[in-house]
């Protein structure tokens, strides 16, 4: 029976058999490998397998001897936690939203091109995805910008006065992703792919209720 604390115990009971010494000896042998094979993933040990000769004919004294031989190591250390045992599914990594800026040195408003917001009106993106992607066509199409960061797109929502996605960064590579119409593979640098100038160019504005595709 288990003790209250760091240790505990086992009884073992055995089928009563008749025969020699030898036999009885056998016996015991194959038990022994047998309980090794069962308590194989569990620290425990076997002292030692009692002689023919040396098992008490009482039950109480056979308990009591084998309880004294059978030793478990702390079970604390077998314990699973519930929270292990129950929550089985690993939890998702979610990031917390980044703050984003406003770049004051980009020009939306730029002399001799279009001005990003009528752009914008021309196009008349209808989803978060589709205006993520005209204002990174706008920016490497239109500014010609080397570097296109999500604060760059964030400061082209500002100005169209649309409402900024939650998680920003999140939002352009979940149009990379699922659209394809960006390409976020470059670190801190968004670019237009062939795909997302074509859904500018000629799918934009939607018509008929054409999402773009």
């Amino acid at each position: 029976m288990a003790k209250n604390g760091s240790r505990g115990r086992i009884r073992v009971f055995f089928a009563e058999d008749e025969g020699d010494d030898e036999t009885i000896q056998e016996g015991l042998q194959a038990i022994n490998v047998a309980a090794n094979k069962i308590f194989q993933s569990a620290p425990t040990r076997i002292v030692k397998v009692l002689p023919a000769s040396a098992i008490p004919i009482n039950e109480d004294e056979l308990f009591e001897e084998l309880d004294s031989e059978i030793d478990f190591e702390d079970e604390e250390e077998n314990t699973i936690s519930p929270s292990v045992a129950t929550n089985s599914k690993p939890k998702k990594n979610l990031s917390k939203p980044p703050i984003m800026s406003i770049v004051k040195d980009l020009n939306l408003r730029p002399e001799g091109k279009t001005w990003f917001r009528d752009f914008y009106t021309q196009k008349k993106p209808s989803t978060q995805e589709q205006a993520v992607t005209v204002a990174v066509y706008y920016l490497k199409r239109v500014l010609e910008l080397d570097k296109v960061t999500p604060e760059h797109v964030f400061t082209c929502f500002k100005d169209v006065e649309r409402k900024t996605p939650k998680h920003m960064p999140q939002t352009i590579r979940d149009t990379a992703k699922r659209r394809g119409w960006v390409d976020t593979s470059e670190r801190g640098n968004v670019k237009i792919t062939n795909h997302g100038e074509n859904l500018v160019e000629h799918d934009l504005p939607a018509s008929d209720g054409k999402q773009g595709s």
